[in-house]
């Protein structure tokens, strides 16, 4: 993925304005009332997604341009952070083709997650110089808070990767420049003592997306938990999905409508052979996980993702849900098998798109 940083460096530096896709199609009436994602947590069952929105942006390209917020939870936060900064469908072909199961590493329980946390940063710096490279950058900028600006430049510029980071505030500052590309981002995680930490341009401006992202995918265990201070209080942050499967009280309390809502789930498609490896998931996260994390839930998790998704049946008519053959925690498998898990994403995608045809 180097080279596509290179090369999007250059363009959004040296200027070029050609579009990075054309686009063809108009969006259909039904799917034109959306104005919000939100995408739930699944781990590595978000395989899937690479091949879902690609799909999606090749079919109705304009899509993204209606988007105005984009809130995610664990792998959710992943996807809604590409989302909100731009990601091309270059890019999303190339994230496609990574190996995850390398990048967070061989040890198989407490991993750190750093190098997850520094491939976050690459692919957002990739998605915003892309997109920057199809506007004047300095023309644009200059008279719209050019402190900011410059702190922009420099952060995308830094040959640190360790040291680059994005902040909510200066997502906030590009989406004022550009909205049709970038997002209102909302991230969630689970603080140790079972409430939700919500990440947003309005409640941590200054924290690093990237680090939000990482903070949000903590599969207790497997992850380390993100240590943080957040207006002045220390927090313990495990993976949003613990106390909010798919998080859409974000927009549930700004008064947003369940139509301009597209709802973004995952199911095992396991069949019976598999239900005792599916028995032991339920007793890990009901059972060895509050032990080893301290967390305290009012609701076993099963039951807070199933009244989540009841919620979503019955209320929200612009909802995909991708059945995957896969544990949470199954990276390797998912890495092993891109294409498999790219087509479940493209062919699941096809169909919901289809109802509105």
């Amino acid at each position: 993925m180097d080279w596509l940083y290179r090369d999007a460096l250059e363009r959004a530096l040296f200027g070029s304005c050609s579009s990075v896709e054309e686009q063809h199609f108009e969006t259909p009436a039904h799917l034109a009332r959306i104005r919000n994602i939100v995408v739930s947590s699944g781990g590595a069952r978000g395989a899937v997604l690479f091949g879902a929105f690609k799909t999606l942006f090749t079919i109705v390209p304009k899509f993204m341009g209606q988007i105005e917020r984009v809130a995610g939870t664990s792998v959710g936060a992943l996807t809604a952070a590409m989302l909100a900064t731009g990601i091309s469908k270059k890019m999303l072909i190339e994230m496609g083709k990574v190996n995850f199961a390398a990048i967070l590493g061989r040890q198989p329980i407490q991993k750190t997650g750093n190098r997850f946390t520094s491939f976050i940063r690459q692919c957002i710096r990739i998605n915003l110089l892309l997109r920057l490279s199809q506007i004047n950058f300095r023309e644009k900028f200059q008279d719209h808070n050019p402190e900011m600006a410059r702190e922009i430049q420099r952060q995308l510029c830094e040959p640190d990767i360790r040291l680059a980071k994005m902040t909510f505030a200066m997502l906030s500052y590009l989406r004022e420049i550009d909205p049709e590309h970038f997002k209102e981002l909302y991230i969630t995680a689970t603080v140790q003592d079972g409430s939700q930490q919500m990440f947003s341009a309005e409640m941590t401006p200054d924290h690093d997306i990237a680090v939000a992202c990482r903070a949000s995918a903590s599969i207790p265990v497997l992850f380390r938990p993100v240590e943080m201070e957040i207006k002045g209080e220390r927090k313990t942050l495990y993976d949003g999905g613990i106390v909010e499967y798919a998080p859409l009280q974000i927009f549930e309390r700004k008064g947003v409508g369940a139509q301009e809502i597209l709802v973004i789930v995952f199911e095992d498609s396991r069949k019976s052979i598999f239900d005792m490896a599916i028995r032991k998931e339920r007793f890990l996260r009901e059972g060895i996980i509050p032990l080893c994390t301290g967390i305290a839930l009012e609701k076993p998790s099963s039951e807070l993702k199933a009244s989540v998704l009841k919620k979503i049946k019955d209320f929200y008519p612009h909802a995909i849900t991708f059945a995957v053959d896969l544990r949470p925690t199954a990276f390797g498998k998912a890495s092993s098998h891109p294409e498999k898990y790219a087509q479940i994403g493209q062919e699941t995608m096809e169909v919901f798109l289809s109802r509105y045809s």
